[in-house]
């Protein structure tokens, strides 16, 4: 396991022992009708974002998310919602739940030619940003409640 998911493992870890959230930002980045996408090794589309680090508020969690994964800045972006969801995680080979709440917002970007970037070890050598309509997010077989926040996001006035 790379220091990148050790770090992020350990800081799910404690928040479970302490009975927090894990804190998670994400951003549904539009340009005309097509969304920006991290592209994954088994060719799943998930949108930029991460966790909130303790005492960051989670806009400047997001703002610095999208900094980080694409090189780009925003120009636009506004709070669409949040939800609540857990997953089932590892750490030291104790596996327990984390329990997460979500922040997710829609942005458009100052300049839309974007590179994958990220912190060391974040991304495999395959994963990729990529501009996709909803329709061929669709093809790719994403979660009905993703569908459904994507089709939100585009009644979202920028």
């Amino acid at each position: 396991m790379s220091n990148y998911f050790l770090e992020k493992s350990k800081f799910y870890y404690n928040n479970y022992v302490n009975g927090k959230l894990t804190q998670k930002v994400s951003a549904i980045i539009r340009n005309g009708d097509k969304f920006l996408v991290l592209i994954n090794k088994n060719n799943r589309a998930y949108n930029v974002g991460g966790s909130v680090d303790p005492d960051e508020k989670a806009k400047n969690a997001i703002l610095r998310e999208i900094k980080e994964e694409t090189g780009a800045e925003v120009a636009k972006i506004k709070y669409l919602t949040k939800i609540y969801y857990q997953v089932e995680w590892e750490y030291n080979g104790v596996k327990f739940p984390n329990k997460r709440v979500e922040y997710i917002y829609v942005a458009e970007l100052k300049d839309n030619n974007v590179h994958i970037k990220g912190l060391k070890d974040e991304f495999s050598n395959n994963d990729k940003l990529e501009w996709l309509t909803l329709q061929e997010l669709i093809d790719k077989k994403q979660s009905q409640r993703s569908i459904e926040l994507l089709k939100k996001s585009k009644e979202v006035k920028l």
